[in-house]
């Protein structure tokens, strides 16, 4: 049984202004050739597809675009969960016609077990939610928080599961072993807490499956010593992500009888993103690149108009901050260029005005979620 892993797609993901869709169409495109190449027995694509839970419609696009090709194109099973990041609905949305062209999309928790039968595995895909609809859905008062909601959903599949064959979950969240999550590579912390309450399920509930292929943290790692596996996400989605590994990864998964083995691929982004840290003159001097950089500079003094200048040489440049004085910082969202581009994209400059007003905090996920229902409101009520 081969399989290939990925997760965290992200599509539509914005970084202080600057849309990752263009290179997000060439890599996926380019990825979808580059599976063919394999052959596997299916794709497993864990949770957030989609960066927001309302996507623009360019976004919408092109993930239909890439659905279609790999429709098209692959003679084999394509399975997509939603995560945190994803709206369920919008994830499942027309899952009855694509499964007739073998590809299942699984956006919406249901008390029945799902079960995708591939050769010799089963596959359980487990659509995410939080805790409070799990209760409700099992009718079930003791489900209190994520792990418990987690450990129902596995109950429930090892009620009927074969052991003999191979069996693999999907499943997109939080997993470690610690109770802080210590035993995980994680780039921005506040990511890995905005799941539900804070809790990490723990590799025990996953025992006796033979691949967990999970998605959420964005670095690509086993947890532990078990079968749980996160891919991580194909792009560094922000400064941390890109300081923390350069290199992005998708796994093929290769299960022999019960014998596990993963090997990671590189992804091959159109504009790397990595941090470059000197003094402004010699920044300045550096070799110009296209590359997504955020550069810490680490001159004494402040530089006038500094993320203008550096843009001149570094067109894709992504923000800019002194090493010495962080209340020097220049969150550059489109540079603050030009008052009409922050002004349309307005959650950027909400979230560049939050990481001003709270020396660097990031939004959650869950207080983006929030603004994201919010601004939907609102530009439902101008219409």
């Amino acid at each position: 049984m081969k399989l290939i892993h990925t997760a965290d797609w992200h599509i539509g993901k914005q970084l202080n202004g600057t849309s990752m869709l263009e290179d997000q169409r060439q890599l996926f495109n380019q990825w979808i050739d580059e599976i063919k190449t394999y052959t596997p027995d299916a794709v497993l694509i864990s949770g957030d597809v989609y960066d927001i839970a309302r996507p623009g419609r360019d976004s919408i696009a092109l993930v239909e675009e890439l659905l279609d090709r790999m429709a098209d194109e692959w003679s084999w099973p394509v399975i997509i969960i939603n995560g945190n990041h994803d709206s369920g609905t919008l994830v499942g949305y027309g899952s009855k016609f694509f499964a007739k062209n073998n590809i299942y999309l699984i956006g919406t928790p249901r008390r029945e077990v799902t079960k995708i039968s591939v050769g010799t595995a089963d596959i359980y895909p487990l659509a995410f939610d939080y805790y409070q609809l799990f209760r409700k859905l099992y009718d079930d008062p003791s489900i209190t928080d994520n792990v418990e909601a987690t450990a129902r959903q596995v109950s429930e599949i090892k009620k009927q599961w074969d052991p003999q064959r191979q069996n693999i979950l999907m499943y997109h969240g939080s997993v470690s072993d610690s109770q802080a999550g210590e035993d995980l590579d994680i780039a921005d912390a506040n990511h890995a807490l905005s799941v539900g309450t804070v809790e990490f399920v723990p590799t025990s509930i996953f025992e006796g499956f033979d691949y967990v292929a999970l998605g959420h943290i964005h670095g690509e790692q086993q947890v532990g010593h078990s079968s749980c596996y996160y891919s991580g996400a194909p792009l560094s989605y922000s400064k941390n992500e890109a300081k923390q590994s350069p290199t992005k990864y998708y796994l093929e998964v290769d299960i022999e009888d019960k014998a596990l083995s993963v090997t990671k691929h590189a992804f091959e982004p159109v504009h790397p993103m990595r941090v470059m840290e000197d003094t402004f003159d010699n920044l300045l001097k550096a070799p110009a690149s296209n590359d997504y950089i955020y550069f810490n500079v680490t001159d004494e003094t402040l530089q006038a108009q500094g993320m203008r200048r550096l843009k001149k040489r570094f067109p894709n440049a992504l923000g800019m901050e002194y090493a010495t004085e962080s209340q020097w910082s220049e969150s550059f969202d489109a540079e603050q260029t030009e008052q009409s581009e922050a002004i349309s994209d307005p959650l950027s400059l909400m979230q560049s005005f939050y990481q001003k007003m709270t020396d660097g905090e990031a939004l959650t996920d869950q207080q983006l979620s929030v603004l994201q229902e919010i601004m939907a409101a609102i530009e439902e009520e101008a219409d």
